[in-house]
């Protein structure tokens, strides 16, 4: 009786069960380094679009600062939806040039 099949991971060669890949064949800690290194970048993308909203609608728009709660959970929706765009686009970025170099190397 054989074991569960084994495959290589194609960023760092580690021999895992290939259940254990993702749909690109990377194990998970290289998948963990990828999105670790992409997450900054996410919130960096995510703030800086809040706050762009927040400057475009008070200066501007010229907002009421009556509806300031209004104003603040718009800001956060776009931070939440830019922060998973951004770290989505970083992600793949990351993703393909360390594809791409360990291809080569």
């Amino acid at each position: 009786m054989s074991g569960p099949a084994q495959a290589r991971c194609r960023r760092c060669g580690r021999l895992v069960a290939e259940a254990r890949l993702d749909p690109e064949h990377w194990c998970a800690d290289c998948r963990a380094w990828v999105i670790s290194r992409a997450t900054p970048v996410g919130h960096v993308g995510g703030a800086l679009g809040a706050i762009g909203l927040l400057v475009l609608l008070f200066l501007v728009v010229r907002a009421r600062p009556g509806y300031l709660i209004v104003w603040l959970v718009l800001a956060a929706l776009l931070y939440w939806f830019l922060f998973r765009l951004v770290r989505r686009v970083a992600f793949s970025v990351i993703r393909s040039h360390a594809a791409r170099r360990s291809r080569d190397a």
